[in-house]
């Protein structure tokens, strides 16, 4: 079995623009997200504008925001630039729930917050 081609930046770049304007794909809130079809509609559409196959733009796009919520949740500080794009849209998910910052390591998800050392 041969392995995909890696993904390009300017790919990943296009991938993210795409499935802002699809939150039936991402936001957990939207009323058609637990209906597979939608969603399997909106990842053709992506797919079909950016001339990629479709299994790997729902590959990339489930990696994509695997690793989105793992650096979210990493206190660290390290981002990426996947991170940031991504962070434009699905920071304002109701799911994402932040706290106030506290002098060690400002915003963090509830589950980050860790008292100062």
């Amino acid at each position: 079995m041969s392995k995909s081609p890696r993904w390009r930046k300017k790919e990943t770049e296009d991938l993210i623009f795409f499935l802002k304007t699809k939150p039936v794909i991402w936001d957990k809130s939207h009323e058609y997200y637990r209906n597979s079809k939608k969603r399997e509609k909106a990842l053709k559409e992506i797919s079909k504008s950016l001339g990629i196959d479709r299994q790997r733009v729902t590959k990339k796009v489930e990696n994509m925001i695997d690793n989105y919520y793992k650096v979210l949740s990493n206190v660290s500080g390290m981002r990426h630039w996947i991170f940031d794009l991504l962070d434009q849209f699905l920071k304002t998910d109701n799911y994402v729930s932040r706290v106030p910052p506290n002098e060690c390591n400002g915003w963090a998800p509830i589950k980050a917050q860790r008292p100062c050392l």
